[in-house]
């Protein structure tokens, strides 16, 4: 029987759960095999996070390459300012804290971003992929690793007081790109300047999101497909069908725009959407020896772990991952910020690949 599966302090823990319907012991075990990436773990993928890691999720897969700072705590589930002071990224405070509230479950961090180059490696392995992304380029190239190798992923948009909620199933329901053809113009500018989101949306979007998706999973509805509208200022949801386009270069055609291309052996430097920041990106990861960028520049030091250390260079601040990626913050100037990049590893003796 299912039941012997699981054992007495285990039945104790979930057993409000297993009294739901449709749920039961049987859907309990199915939801403890579940694997799951969550892509992006901001507002939105840290609430997901959390719910997943509370119903018992197996294991779940936390991918972001940035850190916790001061304006992520009103907005986000698993962090706090302690989190700020230490310059966490965001996938490890994430992981960190859903393993606390959850120790049944596996909550791998991955600091990262999804790029094409790599999103099929990073997507690889699970049953279901989470937006909790904040722009549509992200989305897209999730949306054709989703094509290509036939996952389902819901997708989260959230501005102010508003959200929109689908799930998507390749080959059966309409794709991101039926819904969204190209991104739109204003991602060409610095939108984020005027954007925000109110934290109870992030919370009814996320729930959202996690009930289609566990249901979805479960076999227990059909989901796919449909768009659900939030509206925070008459607390409404509306739902619409979207159809699948017949011509869709994506899911029809498999013309992709972003996955399946050579990567281009370059340093991408560009400004962080919406902040005073730079992110520098090596054409190769580097794997820096942090311990020694931190002794040679200690007096510098502002924080450090195992995972990023936390430089200031007179009015900048630039943190440093492992991998060799950067944030210079304190300036959208990309020589500027690349140029003090290069300094700060030339003095540590740090060779770089591929020189612009």
């Amino acid at each position: 029987m299912a039941v012997d599966l699981l054992d007495s302090k285990l039945l104790e823990k979930y057993s409000r759960l297993i009294l739901v319907k449709d749920i039961g012991v049987n859907g309990l075990l199915k939801i403890k095999k579940l694997r799951v990436a969550v892509v992006g773990c901001g507002a939105t993928g840290s609430h997901v996070v959390d719910m997943l890691a509370r119903i018992g999720v197996g294991y779940i897969r936390v991918i972001d390459s940035d850190f916790v700072d001061v304006s992520n705590v009103y907005r986000m589930s698993l962090v706090n300012e302690d989190d700020v002071k230490k310059a966490l990224p965001k996938a490890v405070a994430c992981a960190e804290r859903a393993q606390e509230v959850n120790s049944d479950v596996r909550v791998e961090p991955v600091i990262d971003r999804v790029e094409p180059e790599n999103v099929l490696d990073l997507l690889s392995g699970v049953d279901l992929v989470f937006d909790g992304t904040d722009n549509i380029t992200t989305r897209l190239i999730i949306n054709e690793a989703s094509v290509e190798k036939g996952f389902p992923w819901v997708f989260i948009g959230i501005e102010g007081w508003y959200a929109n909620v689908m799930l998507i199933e390749p080959g059966k329901s309409a794709c991101f790109s039926c819904l969204i053809p190209r991104p739109p113009l204003r991602e060409q500018v610095n939108v984020c300047d005027i954007l925000g989101v109110f934290p109870s949306v992030v919370s009814i979007a996320s729930s959202i999101a996690v009930n289609i998706a566990i249901r979805h999973l479960l076999g227990l509805g059909d989901y796919a497909g449909k768009l659900y509208v939030v509206n925070g200022t008459d607390v409404s949801i509306e739902t619409l069908d979207i159809v699948r386009r017949k011509d869709c270069p994506i899911c029809v055609k498999h013309q992709y725009n972003y996955i399946m291309k050579p990567r281009e052996r370059k340093w991408h430097v560009r400004v962080v959407c919406g902040t005073n920041a730079v992110e520098i990106v090596p054409p190769e990861d580097i794997s820096l020896d942090l311990s020694q960028i931190a002794k040679v520049h200690k007096d510098k030091v502002e924080a450090q772990n195992p995972y990023l250390v936390k430089l200031k260079e007179s009015s900048l601040k630039i943190v440093l991952l492992r991998n060799g990626k950067a944030i210079v913050d304190g300036t959208t100037d990309t020589s500027t910020a690349f140029k003090v990049y290069r300094e700060v590893l030339s003095r540590a003796g740090i060779r770089m690949p591929y020189i612009m």
